[in-house]
């Protein structure tokens, strides 16, 4: 900022200061640059969190509601479409400029205002979004490229002839079959393959204190802006999508297109995407890398960037100072659109809220049924198995009287056994039995064969018979 000229009160609008995202980061840096250069940055947003409070910490002051700043700033710097309007209607009479960041998203659609006298793009693509899309005048439209903190990310020392360690940074980086195609075709290239980002459970607070250890950084953005700063080489990355290899010859391209969606091709299979990062890797060249460090140090400075938006914030309150008295009549026709445009957003998204309302309660009611027809089998289950389990208890109890019964009729029989064989024991062991035994072989061995020759065989039946009635043998 020139010598001599008043300190400009900059009031800057975000859809959210909650977590370490691109926008976030980039009012953040701003900010800084405008308090370092004496201005007063105020920052406005309805999502306060950690960034907020990293911002209020250098005394910045940071606010969910309007309501709170009693003096109108002297420009609006507008970024995402409702806090932007928001900041026009609560301060009539305020030039404005609007940033544009991001082609896809729903909130950074460009808003139509009279006192939005310029509208900013980051690269090439928001650029295109604003002219072709937003019917946005070109000679309204800057394009001022993405910046980095130079003083929070030092350049590394030199990178070495092989790379050995790659990062894959962005808080939307997931563990995708992508990611994991990467991991191994790195281990199988002999590299150590790391990733950082809230996705992966594993957020980065403090890049500039990381990515100076990594050889090549995979990234997008921003993030792949600070990795050209901190001199390491860069691969563009996200999801399932990879651009070139960050070279001296094309740097101007890439940045132009804020190494963001333009700059990458879609893979959808893993193991090819795996084979184009390792084409990539393979025109490594650490010199070339230096270069393009070199050069990124010397265009995409924070202080540089905040310069010009100075620039543009002076030219655009000389602009409104000089202009007709605001129509008021437009103004109003642009609140008006404004509001109609979030009715038509609330009775959309009640519509769907109610619809998915009467989805949940069919479900709900489905789902009762379902417990309910659940529960009446469960208790008539529980039924059968409880009279099952009666009739075994009674068979059971059957079976174990039966069971008792011929327990005891087994020991009734093992005593009369144990009666018969001591009885028999003490027969055995008698005189008369030892006789007894005598007798018997002699009759049988000696006078048997006698009484048949002799034609008596009927007598020694008859003494048989006898015998075997008296128990002799």
């Amino acid at each position: 900022m020139k010598v001599g000229k008043p300190k400009l009160r900059v009031l800057i609008t975000n859809w959210s200061l909650a977590s370490r995202g691109g926008s976030e980061l980039y009012v953040r840096d701003l900010a800084f640059a405008l308090l370092k250069l004496g201005h007063t940055p105020i920052v406005y947003s309805t999502e306060l969190g950690k960034v907020a409070k990293e911002i209020r910490e250098v005394t910045i002051p940071v606010v969910d509601n309007l309501a709170t700043i009693s003096t109108p700033p002297d420009v609006i710097h507008g970024q995402h479409y409702d806090e932007t309007m928001t900041a026009l209607l609560r301060f009539p009479g305020v030039p404005a400029i609007y940033v544009c960041h991001d082609w896809y998203t729903w909130f950074d659609k460009p808003p139509r205002f009279p006192r939005i006298l310029r509208y900013v793009a980051v690269d090439q693509t928001c650029y295109d979004k604003l002219v072709y899309e937003s019917a946005i005048a070109t000679e309204r439209v800057r394009l001022l490229l993405n910046f980095v903190d130079l003083e929070r990310f030092k350049a590394r020392a030199s990178l070495p002839a092989q790379p050995k360690r790659l990062l894959v940074f962005g808080n939307q980086t997931q563990e995708f079959p992508h990611l994991a195609a990467l991991r191994k075709a790195c281990e199988g290239a002999g590299l150590t393959l790391d990733a950082l980002g809230t996705d992966v459970g594993k957020p980065c607070d403090h890049p500039e204190d990381v990515l100076g250890q990594y050889d090549i950084v995979l990234a997008k953005g921003r993030a792949a802006l600070e990795a050209l700063a901190a001199g390491t080489a860069v691969i563009p990355y996200f999801e399932r999508s990879l651009g070139p290899l960050v070279t001296a010859d094309r740097l101007d391209h890439l940045l132009t297109h804020n190494l963001g969606a333009r700059t990458m091709t879609c893979e959808p299979e893993p193991d090819a995407f795996a084979q184009a990062l390792l084409r990539e890797i393979g025109r490594y060249d650490p010199k070339d890398a230096a270069i393009v460090c070199e050069r990124v140090r010397g265009m995409c400075g924070r202080d540089r960037a905040a310069d010009e938006f100075i620039s543009l914030y002076e030219g655009v309150i000389a602009e409104y100072k000089n202009r007709e008295p605001p129509d008021v009549n437009a103004e109003g026709l642009a609140a008006a659109s404004h509001l109609r445009e979030l009715v038509l957003s609330i009775k959309k998204e009640r519509a769907t809220l109610q619809d998915e309302n009467r989805q949940l309660l069919l479900a709900h009611d489905s789902l009762r049924f379902q417990m309910e027809e659940t529960e009446r089998a469960r208790q008539a289950y529980a039924e059968h198995l409880s009279a099952q389990l009666s009739d075994t208890q009674v068979q059971l109890s059957v079976k174990e009287t039966e069971l008792t019964s011929i327990k005891n009729e087994r020991n009734m029989l093992s005593d009369q056994l144990s009666t018969k064989d001591a009885q028999l024991t003490r027969i055995n062991t008698s005189l008369g039995w030892h006789l007894l035994n005598s007798y018997g072989r002699i009759k049988y061995r000696y006078l048997l064969p006698v009484y048949r020759t002799l034609g008596l065989s009927r007598y020694i039946t008859v003494g048989r018979s006898r015998s075997q009635q008296s128990g002799d043998d």
